[in-house]
């Protein structure tokens, strides 16, 4: 009669389940910053997207510079998406421009828009397909597969293209301050609340092939702005641009006196 065998100290159901720990893990400090930052890895380390990198937030000394607008400017600015009227802000006509025909007049227009296309060209659309509310209750966006939060900043890996430094996140939009190439993040646009909104209108064009073009930046009364049209704060001057326009997106640029900032909408498109 054969003696006992002793039953072994590990089933073998445990040793299969080990790989698919050790999966799980690597995918959660892939994927989860939390999870990262517990065990000691630096945010934005792991993937290296072919899109844009994550750089960090904000560093303390560019927050703490002064703003060169203020609260209450950009507080107009932000209740025309949601407020049917807004005291003090009003859209001045666009300038007409005289008839000028002939071929000084064709030549003129096309290095207008030549340096147009220079102007805008480090600009680029962040593609933000979904936002959510973390186990902390901080807002989070979804880009390109990683998760931003605000004060987060995105840089694209494409060469002369801007920076962006998270603002706000909603569930269907981001604000994000363009930061220009070789320029530093700074404060020059104020903390304030930011509207979740949906904006951009698009146009069909295309008689055999139909395509849609983003057209118009919609305001809360209703009224559209296309691109090159203005909102101006009569208190103190300070008028924002409609700067460009993307699909799911649009960019605006702040003037006052010799001030200028850029910031950008990106609607959440899954």
């Amino acid at each position: 009669m054969p003696p006992p065998t002793e039953p072994p100290l590990i089933s073998k159901k445990y040793i299969y389940m080990v790989p698919v720990i050790v999966v799980g893990l690597g995918l959660n400090l892939a994927f989860n910053r939390e999870a990262r930052d517990l065990v000691g890895l630096k945010p934005g380390g792991g993937l290296k997207l072919t899109l844009f990198q994550r750089k960090g937030a904000q560093p303390p000394a560019a927050v703490a510079r002064k703003s060169a607008f203020t609260a209450e400017e950009f507080r107009a600015f932000t209740e025309s998406f949601t407020q049917h009227e807004v005291a003090g802000l009003y859209i001045p006509p666009p300038p007409q421009a005289p008839p000028d025909p002939g071929e000084d007049a064709r030549k003129r227009a096309e290095e207008e828009a030549r340096r147009e296309r220079e102007r805008i060209a480090y600009l680029w659309p962040v593609p933000v397909q979904g936002a959510f509310r973390d186990m902390h209750g901080r807002w989070t966006a979804i880009v390109s597969g990683q998760n931003v939060r605000i004060s987060d900043s995105l840089a694209s890996d494409v060469p002369g293209r801007c920076g962006y430094s998270v603002l706000a996140i909603g569930w269907r939009c981001a604000w994000m301050q363009v930061i220009p190439p070789g320029e530093a993040v700074g404060a020059a646009i104020p903390d304030i609340d930011w509207p979740d909104v949906a904006l951009i209108e698009l146009d069909r064009t295309g008689l055999i092939r139909r395509e849609y073009v983003p057209a118009r930046v919609r305001l809360g009364n209703g009224v559209t702005l296309g691109k090159g049209d203005v909102l101006e704060y009569r208190a103190t001057g300070t008028r924002f641009i409609v700067k460009y326009l993307w699909h799911s997106g649009v960019v605006f640029e702040a003037v006052k006196d010799d001030k200028r900032v850029e910031f950008a909408c990106a609607l959440v498109t899954p």
